[in-house]
């Protein structure tokens, strides 16, 4: 940084949205709280998606799209200002299902196209799209009968076991 190059406050991507949105529906707070919206509008048929998905039940997709649904009054109502965490999130959760549900090299390749957008959404993308790629991941390495280390890596989703310890150590941190 200096004073003939001041950096960018946040990742462009935001801010290319909005402005091809503002060439449609002209300067001012409405294209852009549009696109908020929107992006709120995805999370919510995201979020039914993925519950449906791991659940197979209507309901329990209905109920986490709402869950998040009631949480605007929580948020301080942000889910429909001009802002680009809504965008974020809606990335991050496409990201999350393209690692769950889409097999292959096609899927993982999607969602790493996704998630790279996610953090040219915002930086902090990058923690969140470290832990999904470490959750999604196994490594297996194998010797044959000559003594010949091999390394496999697979696509899989983490086990059920250590996504509970990983999620207890979360939300026990800072009470020992």
């Amino acid at each position: 940084p200096s004073l003939d190059f001041p950096p960018f406050v946040s990742p462009p991507l935001y801010y290319y949205l909005s402005a091809l949105a503002a060439g449609f529906w002209g300067e001012g707070y409405l294209p852009l709280r549009l696109g908020s919206a929107s992006a709120s509008l995805g999370c919510l048929a995201l979020l039914y998606r993925i519950a449906r998905r791991e659940t197979g039940s209507i309901y329990y997709g209905v109920v986490s799209a709402a869950l998040y649904a009631v949480c605007f009054e929580l948020s301080g109502g942000w889910f429909d200002l001009a802002r680009l965490d809504n965008l974020l999130v809606l990335l991050l959760l496409l990201g999350f299902y393209l690692l769950r549900f889409r097999a292959g090299a096609g899927g993982a390749c999607l969602a790493g196209a996704v998630l790279a957008l996610a953090a040219l959404t915002k930086q902090s993308a990058l923690v969140v799209t470290a832990a999904l790629v470490v959750l999604q991941t196994r490594v297996r390495f194998e010797r044959d009968k000559d003594g010949k280390i091999s390394v496999e890596i697979l696509k899989k989703a983490a086990s059920e076991n250590l996504l509970k310890d990983l999620a207890g150590k979360i939300l026990s941190f800072g009470k020992e």
